[in-house]
């Protein structure tokens, strides 16, 4: 059965929940039948999401007495919506994979973790710009729901990065630092400097880019109590929390993602396998809902409702 098949199938038994065909009280014995007679279901995505979170619901609705039929319903809808999600992933039997060294621009891309980012606190502020959700009051992120999550005080933009060899460096003559707007912000990890210094002597580096996230940060904590029946929120401020940093290599021509609109792509990410279709969408940190820059796929003529995360991409091929 080829995912697509698998997805339908795993898919049937909630749809006839969400109908009213299935008692939520039978609801178990369908999804076991429906897992057992679906080959090769543990080996995909959607079998991921049936085996955790539609059992893990359907357990909890018996573990509170079966009585909260609609919160299931709404946890149901809710793995629905994420199996459409995934209807747009390219199966291996539905896609030919082109190889790198056809007559199209390829990219393979590469991410090393930045080290030392606390000793360079005051250039790395000097990047960012204020993240206005930090100061939004308790009522406008419980209305937006930014509950339960971590919003920084400070928001750094995907920049151009510069990479320094310092041999004369007195810890380490290997030394790689890392320049962002003529600012230094911390160096390669010592044990990938060797790796570094390779793919820049054998490949075409296209740029290199960087990304800070972390640092300062805020929580609006929610809970209920029980004695006042109702929600409660705790705001804490993380003052301490510490930055991190990634460095990105695009292994090709020189390129910037949001280059890509408009292009019919072929993209191999590192979670989700297989994606092929044209760019209608790039979205950088600061656009994105969930801040992380983004690419949003036309498949067949239909928009994706699924962000592919730049940080899990291995590679990107152009067709055009």
């Amino acid at each position: 059965m080829t995912e697509q098949q698998i997805r339908k199938a795993l898919a049937g038994p909630l749809k006839a929940f969400i109908a009213g065909a299935i008692d939520p009280f039978e609801l178990q014995d369908k999804l076991d039948q429906t897992l057992n007679e679906t080959e090769d279901a543990g080996k995909t995505y959607y079998g991921f999401l049936y085996d955790t979170r539609v059992f893990k619901a359907v357990s909890r609705f018996y573990r509170d007495g079966g009585e909260d039929v609609d919160l299931l319903r709404r946890e149901i809808i809710d793995i629905l919506l994420e199996f459409r999600e995934y209807a747009y992933h390219v199966d291996d039997t539905e896609s030919e994979l082109f190889e790198e060294d056809q007559d199209r621009p390829f990219w393979k891309i590469e991410f090393f973790d930045i080290a030392g980012l606390y000793y360079h606190r005051r250039q790395i502020r000097e990047l960012c710009r204020d993240n206005p959700d930090y100061k939004r009051s308790q009522s406008e992120l419980i209305e937006d729901e930014m509950v339960d999550c971590d919003i920084p005080r400070y928001l750094f933009d995907q920049q151009d990065a510069e990479l320094v060899f310092e041999p004369e460096n007195p810890s380490d003559p290997n030394a790689i630092r890392v320049d962002v707007a003529g600012k230094s912000i911390g160096y390669i990890k010592k044990r990938e400097t060797d790796e570094i210094r390779s793919l820049l002597s054998h490949h075409q580096v296209g740029n290199a880019s960087c990304m800070i996230t972390g640092g300062p940060s805020r929580i609006l904590y929610s809970g209920y109590s029980p004695a006042r029946d109702k929600a409660i929120y705790e705001s804490v401020e993380r003052e301490q929390a510490a930055y991190k940093g990634e460095l990105r290599f695009c292994i090709g021509p020189e390129m910037k993602m949001q280059d890509l609109v408009d292009q019919k792509v072929q993209i191999v990410s590192n979670e989700h396998e297989r994606w092929e279709g044209r760019v209608y969408l790039y979205l950088n940190a600061k656009d994105d809902i969930k801040g992380e820059e983004a690419l949003l796929l036309d498949i067949d003529g239909v928009p994706s409702i699924y962000r592919i995360p730049v940080k899990d991409m291995m590679s990107i091929l152009v067709l055009n």
